[in-house]
């Protein structure tokens, strides 16, 4: 069954659910006309709207003001305990539109790259790239960074830093990274 929450800085006014809709509740706000004067408004779902970075919005508004909050944001907010350090909210099956409290999670800036990387949700990161001297090929530099942080490394937490340096050598904007050259196919 759908739970509901008030939405954090909006109580009274809006609901979440669990689900990931929001919705707003009846009440009375003021017309604006004469400083005493209020209408009735009636409660109802709110239309999400689709931002080009493809994350789900809506525009919440109090006191004659309005501002666009993500969806995902006021899902993870509301149903799921904060983690110290944790400050981004990540879709687990990578699929935006997805704002369901099982699909998001409390992750912190590196942990959503990787996620991105992972699952090739981060741009770039299809193009295959060899390594000259390794005479290897890759599915990404993401992948080329596992290599070479498992084989050189043993296993460091800096694969996403590998896997930059490794594509600014691909993209010419230097020469080498960690000793070897690269390049896009």
């Amino acid at each position: 069954m759908e739970q509901w929450k008030d939405v954090l800085g909006y109580e009274g006014i809006y609901e979440v659910s669990d689900l990931g809709r929001i919705r707003r509740k009846n009440g009375k706000v003021k017309t604006g006309i004469r400083n005493n004067e209020f209408r009735n408004i009636k409660g109802k779902v709110l239309k999400q709207n689709l931002k080009r970075n493809g994350y789900l919005t809506v525009d919440l508004s109090k006191e004659h003001k309005v501002k666009t909050i993500s969806v995902h944001r006021i899902v993870a907010i509301a149903f799921i305990e904060p983690v110290e350090g944790k400050l981004q909210v990540n879709h687990k099956n990578g699929n935006k539109l997805d704002n369901r409290v099982e699909n998001l999670e409390w992750v912190t800036s590196k942990e959503n790259r990787v996620h991105a990387f992972k699952t090739g949700l981060q741009k770039g990161n299809s193009k295959k790239i060899k390594c000259e001297q390794l005479n290897m090929v890759f599915d990404g530099s993401y992948a080329a960074a596992e290599y070479i942080n498992n084989k050189y490394f043993k296993n460091s937490k800096q694969i996403v830093t590998i896997a930059n340096k490794i594509r600014c050598c691909a993209n010419g904007y230097q020469k080498i990274a960690y000793g070897f050259t690269w390049n896009y196919i």
